[in-house]
């Protein structure tokens, strides 16, 4: 038996949470699920290399996104009711990270740039706040 590596739920407009996603799950798209509140721990998703969460408007937190190692694509957009998310600048394999119309605080330091040649960040002015530091 294959395991699932895609999933895609965008525009699910009654979707409320996600219990027990598939370890092997590369590629989570739950994107513009209005009513999202929590997804439980990212934790065990080893082997994901893209989230996207965009528009989840009533999502209030998200757990062990740290955690994720392979990650090499965020998107956290108009996630207008998170407030903090965990750093993910340190797994060495972020290529994007999306926070337009989010009030999300997460620092960035000059490791971002050591991540990547190229690495694309896009905060846009609804960011709350955004740290360049070393």
């Amino acid at each position: 038996m294959q395991a699932l590596v895609y999933l895609e739920m965008h525009h699910c407009p009654n979707l409320v949470d996600v219990q027990g996603l598939p370890w092997s799950l590369e590629y989570l798209d739950l994107g513009d699920c209005p009513k999202l509140i929590d997804i439980p721990s990212l934790r065990k998703l080893h082997s994901l290399k893209s989230l996207i969460l965009c528009n989840c408007t009533s999502l209030t937190q998200l757990q062990d996104l740290d955690s994720l190692i392979p990650l090499e694509r965020v998107n956290l957009s108009c996630c207008t009711m998170l407030q903090n998310v965990p750093n993910v600048n340190h797994n060495g394999a972020l290529e994007a990270c999306y926070l337009s119309g989010s009030y999300i605080s997460m620092p960035i330091d000059s490791d971002w740039l050591k991540v990547r040649f190229k690495l694309e960040i896009k905060l846009h002015c609804f960011c709350k706040s955004a740290y360049f530091g070393t």
